[in-house]
């Protein structure tokens, strides 16, 4: 069974079956439709919690129309929100003319200066220093094309930049960033290859039905999908973990927090803040037969 193709008209069919209060949304953004993927937790403050929506592909513009104007209380989205206020800066000067420096070219300060100072965001830092995973470099690498995908998408969602830390937008669902590979590795996964030769830990098929059961989260029909070996699948298993992170922001806010400390706060809110559930008890989930490479980068 594969996932369907998202609509504005088949969420609202899903979405009206459940108080808008309950509903948990996670999305698996990129910038090709057929890897994007969203997922609908029904978490209800009693009563059975389930997984009652699992779209993808999922077209830019109905990822607009759903964030925009359907009934939901979170959700959160794989993506970077902006861009590094460093980056920014460094472009700017540049424009100007050689950047003014003394920084040695190939010397030490001089990498750490640009993989580190002026690639990350102070989001991504912090995940780093954590966690032990390095984001991609939105400035840099192919992941500024899905943040550049995104801007589109943010006139549809947000109206002021200081929604990118992932606050309350009045009485709209609330939307926030985050990391799903980071949020499995804050559960205590470790990032190695799973038995599919994937790098992400999130899209585990042992891990994602180990998250399941331990959140009491029934998949009903659509567990034949996040099972499922074939490639495609990992992204509607990301969308599953963005889901239950928006799902316990939404149920356990006091156990979910921004990554990045508060003396970065200010410039953090303008590149945008990933959002984990950091505070639960290790969860003991399935370690892969398989040897560990070095750990990639990614975001996603």
């Amino acid at each position: 069974m594969a996932p369907t193709p998202l609509s504005s008209e088949k969420f609202a069919e899903v979405a009206c079956s459940h108080d808008a209060g309950d509903i948990a949304m996670g999305i698996d953004f990129s910038t090709d439709r057929t890897a994007t993927a969203l997922a609908v937790i029904a978490w209800p403050a009693e009563g059975l919690r389930r997984l009652v929506g699992l779209w993808r592909p999922c077209d830019h513009e109905a990822v607009a129309e759903v964030l925009s104007g359907s009934r939901y209380a979170v959700a959160a989205v794989d993506v970077p929100f902006g861009w590094p206020v460093s980056f920014f800066d460094m472009l700017t000067e540049h424009q100007k003319g050689p950047l003014q420096h003394d920084l040695v070219p190939g010397s030490k300060p001089a990498e750490t200066w640009r993989v580190d100072e002026v690639a990350l965001r102070h989001t991504d830092r912090f995940i780093y220093q954590r966690y032990g995973r390095r984001p991609i470099a939105v400035g840099f690498e192919k992941l500024g094309a899905t943040a550049a995908s995104w801007a589109l998408i943010e006139p549809w969602v947000f109206d002021a930049a200081e929604y990118r830390d992932g606050s309350q937008r009045g009485n709209l669902g609330r939307v926030v960033e985050t990391y799903p590979t980071a949020q499995v590795l804050a559960w205590g996964q470790q990032g190695v290859l799973d038995p599919n030769g994937s790098d992400h830990p999130a899209r585990s098929v042992p891990t994602v039905i180990r998250l399941a059961r331990t959140f009491s989260i029934d998949l009903g029909h659509h567990r034949e999908v996040l099972e499922s070996s074939r490639a495609v699948c990992d992204h509607a298993r990301d969308a599953f973990v963005c889901a239950l992170t928006a799902a316990l922001i939404l149920r356990e806010p006091e156990a979910c927090h921004p990554m990045v400390s508060d003396q970065v706060a200010n410039a953090a809110a303008v590149e945008g803040v990933i959002w984990l559930n950091d505070q639960r008890p290790s969860i003991s989930l399935p370690q892969p037969q398989v040897a560990a490479p070095t750990l990639p980068t990614g975001h996603g």
